[in-house]
C-alpha cells in the first residue's frame, strides 16, 4: 500500500510541473572567408568549432562564394554538406566573378527566406539582413542574420531600416553588428528586441572577440523568446580560426 501511494504521489508531482519548452542552440559566427590569423583557409576547422556546439542553427557572415581569393569554392555548399543542415545564402557584395555575404544553415525546415539591402554612404561595401524562417514542428520562428557597417552613423540608419521592415512575429537576430551595445544601432533595435549578452559577466564583454576588442557581435531575441544561457566560443581554436569569437545562445519560446 505504501509503495502504491508513494507511486501516486510521485506521478501527481510529476502532472503538476509545467512542461519545459524545447530549448534550442543557435551560434552566430563572422568567419572571415576561412581564413584564420594564420593566413590558412581552413573550412574544416571552422565547421568543427560549429559542430562542437551541436547547434540547431547557424548563422556566418563574410562568407564566400565562387571567389578567386578563396580558389572558387561554394562555401554555403560546404558548410550544409559537413554540417549536414539545410542552407540559405544571400550575397551583398559582388565582386571578382563571385560573392559575398550571410549564410543561414537550420536542422530544421526551412519554410521562407528574404534578404534585405541595408541603406548604406555611397561607396561603402554593400550591407545585408537575411531572414530565414523555420518550422519549430508546429511554430515558426525567423532568423535574422546581418553584418552592419563601419560608420555610426551607417549603423543608426541600419538598426531603424530593420525595425520598419522586421515584422512583430517571433523573431531572432544575430550578427556582427559592428558596434558594442552603446552603439546607435543598437540602441534602437534594442527598443524591440531584448538582448541575450545581457546574461554575459561583464568581463565576457571586454574580450570577445578576437583581436581583444569590446563585444559587437550579438544574439537579440523578440518578446516571447527566452534565452536560457548564452556564451563566447573563446578558446585557443577559435582564436586563430576567424578575426571573431563565435557567440552561442541557448533559447526557447514562451
Amino acid at each position: 500500500m505504501l509503495a502504491a501511494l508513494l507511486t501516486l504521489s510521485a506521478l501527481i508531482g510529476a502532472t503538476d510541473e509545467p512542461p519545459m519548452p524545447p530549448a534550442w542552440t543557435i551560434i552566430s559566427y563572422n568567419i572571415h572567408h576561412a581564413e584564420g590569423n594564420d593566413g590558412v583557409l581552413d573550412l574544416d576547422r571552422i565547421a568543427a568549432i560549429v559542430r562542437s556546439v551541436s547547434p540547431d542553427f547557424v548563422c556566418l557572415q563574410e562568407v564566400d562564394k565562387n571567389l578567386p581569393r578563396t580558389q572558387l569554392r561554394d562555401f554555403p555548399a560546404e558548410f550544409a554538406s559537413k554540417l549536414g543542415m539545410h542552407v540559405v545564402f544571400e550575397a551583398n557584395y559582388r565582386f571578382d566573378g563571385g560573392e559575398y555575404g550571410n549564410a543561414t544553415l537550420s536542422r530544421m525546415p526551412i519554410v521562407t527566406s528574404r534578404n534585405l539591402a541595408l541603406p548604406g554612404p555611397e561607396g561603402a561595401e554593400p550591407r545585408g539582413c537575411l531572414g530565414v524562417t523555420v518550422d519549430l514542428g508546429g511554430e515558426q520562428l525567423t532568423l535574422w542574420n546581418t553584418h552592419w557597417g563601419l560608420q555610426a552613423g551607417e549603423r543608426k540608419a541600419q538598426g531603424a531600416f530593420l525595425l520598419q521592415q522586421i515584422p512583430p512575429s517571433p523573431a531572432i537576430i544575430v550578427g556582427d553588428f559592428n558596434e558594442d551595445a552603446s552603439g546607435s544601432g543598437l540602441k534602437q533595435l534594442q527598443t524591440r528586441f531584448h538582448s541575450a549578452m545581457s546574461l554575459l559577466a561583464e568581463a565576457a564583454l571586454q574580450f570577445s572577440t578576437g583581436n581583444r576588442k569590446r563585444l559587437i557581435d550579438h544574439i537579440h531575441g523578440s518578446p516571447g523568446i527566452v534565452f536560457h544561457e548564452v556564451r563566447v566560443l573563446d578558446t585557443p581554436e577559435t582564436a586563430l580560426a576567424s578575426d571573431h569569437f563565435p557567440v552561442v545562445a541557448a533559447f526557447s519560446l514562451k
